[in-house]
């Protein structure tokens, strides 16, 4: 594929491709990127193949695979407001409290309207509330929908 488009590219010369040259050109070079994707996951599944296959069982493979992850992975020190930890105890709580202060319950909101801002005449009725709250009916859902 490489030396069909290098051969085009040698018959335009210095000129842009024209006609069929150009279609000629494109489609060798859409069929070099196939060729060169396939080959891609040939080799990702061919890595793959190789964990599952000597990954499971103990070998040196496994350990040395094994040992890589975990020192990847591991959290030797940590800055924490403006100080560096290195107790694996401490890290762990601080890891703790920043996800849960991050994804815990916030603190309720306590906001509330001053007891006149709208007349009398224009606050819900108690009937209107009560209708407003009672549960659908089937009819109305029925009505809604179609």
């Amino acid at each position: 594929m490489l030396s069909t488009i290098q051969g085009l590219d040698e018959k335009g010369g210095n000129q842009n491709l024209q006609g069929n040259f150009h279609k000629e050109r494109l489609a060798a070079k859409l069929e070099l990127e196939s060729l060169m994707e396939a080959e891609e996951i040939y080799w990702q599944q061919r890595g793959r193949d190789k964990i599952i296959l000597e990954g499971d069982a103990n070998t040196s493979f496994f350990h040395l695979t094994a040992n890589g992850r975990r020192r990847e992975k591991t959290i030797l020190s940590l800055e924490h407001e403006g100080s560096i930890v290195t107790d694996p105890s401490q890290i762990q709580e601080i890891i703790y409290a920043y996800y849960k202060d991050l994804f815990g319950k916030g603190q309720p909101r306590k906001v509330s309207l001053m007891p006149r801002v709208w007349p009398s005449e224009r606050k819900l009725s108690m009937a209107d509330n009560e209708m407003l709250n009672r549960p659908f009916t089937e009819e109305e859902v029925k009505k809604s929908v179609f």
